[in-house]
């Protein structure tokens, strides 16, 4: 089932998602497929590193990020440990500093859901 989960993220189907945390699926299962990667602090091994990863890809568009915040968010309330995702956001994309008093695009609001959850 936390197979199925990894996939839910990948897709962007939010809906499958909290359906599929709501029947158990690990918000922290570890992917075992990353396991034999020499690199795999890269890698997307954890569906909230996951959201991180994809949320990078230039395809998306405003719609998919607004998704992802919500998925980033169910995942952090069902438990996800969010320092792993934390890790692969500075490393692709440095330190981010949340200022509670800026305008947020949909990017942002994503890592505001990972880092507020660290906290």
């Amino acid at each position: 089932m936390s197979k199925l989960l990894m996939e839910a993220v990948a897709y962007i189907d939010s809906l499958k998602v909290e359906s599929l945390i709501k029947k158990g699926a690990d918000p922290n299962y570890i992917d075992p497929d990353y396991d034999n990667i020499k690199d795999r602090e890269a890698q997307p091994y954890t569906p909230l590193r996951l959201v991180i990863f994809r949320i990078s890809d230039c395809l998306l568009q405003e719609k998919d990020l607004e998704k992802f915040a919500k998925i980033a968010a169910l995942l952090v309330r069902a438990g996800a440990d969010p320092k792993p995702a934390i890790e692969l956001s500075e490393s692709r994309y440095g330190k981010y500093d949340s200022n509670e008093n800026s305008k947020k695009n949909n990017f942002e609001k994503v890592l505001d859901v990972i880092y507020r959850a660290s906290k």
